[in-house]
């Protein structure tokens, strides 16, 4: 009998263990772009139309970014916004605020959110950190100017982590069970400041 292994055996084995060990791409699915308008509560000053859509659910926030950011206390919050008008305008996430409890909640660093995405997926490699921060930054609103005609939407992350520095209140322990995301935009050649009414936010399930 012939002891000699198979010529392919080895490129088989080595497949086989690779296999076992490789997983997919990172999986997550950003939404539809639309106008602003056709979100709820969505409004307009100065043809200027806005819309927030914050993930306070932890399998919403999965589904768009992979993880329950949620319960790593952040809150992802989709900003919309559409120039009706005949100007451009400027946005940027300067112009985007979360309060609630009397305070302006932090921003949270796209590392931050990439390693909160990475610990949920068990999944520390360098080629799949890349894959995520790569998507993080596509997904991330950005300061531009929008022409007339244009819609635009990104995503801004807050952290939803109680501040341990009194005196309080802290940020989410508010009894209305809400707090409000202030945008505005403004025009680069007047610098006129367009504001619209504080968007309301429920407080995040795991907050």
């Amino acid at each position: 009998m012939d002891a000699r292994p198979h010529p392919n055996l080895a490129g088989i084995l080595l497949v086989l263990a690779l296999g076992g060990c490789v997983s997919g791409p990172f999986e997550a699915t950003p939404p539809q772009r639309r106008a602003a308008e056709l979100y709820p509560a969505a409004q307009e000053r100065h043809q200027v139309v806005a819309a927030v859509d914050a993930l306070a659910g932890a399998e919403r926030a999965k589904r768009q970014f992979g993880a329950p950011l949620p319960k790593a206390d952040i809150l992802a919050v989709n900003i919309i916004i559409t120039n009706r008008g005949d100007r451009p305008v400027r946005i940027g996430p300067k112009n985007v605020l979360l309060e609630g409890g009397g305070i302006v909640a932090d921003r949270v660093p796209l590392n931050t959110v990439t390693h909160a995405i990475l610990d949920h997926q068990g999944r520390h490699t360098r080629a799949f950190a890349k894959e995520v921060r790569s998507y993080l930054e596509e997904q991330a609103f950005r300061e531009l100017v929008l022409a007339p005609g244009r819609s635009y939407r990104g995503t801004m992350f807050f952290t939803t982590a109680r501040r341990k520095d009194p005196p309080p209140p802290y940020l989410f322990g508010s009894s209305e069970g809400r707090y409000t995301v202030r945008v505005m935009a403004v025009t680069p050649r007047t610098g006129r400041t367009i504001e619209f009414v504080p968007f309301p936010v429920a407080v995040p399930e795991d907050a």
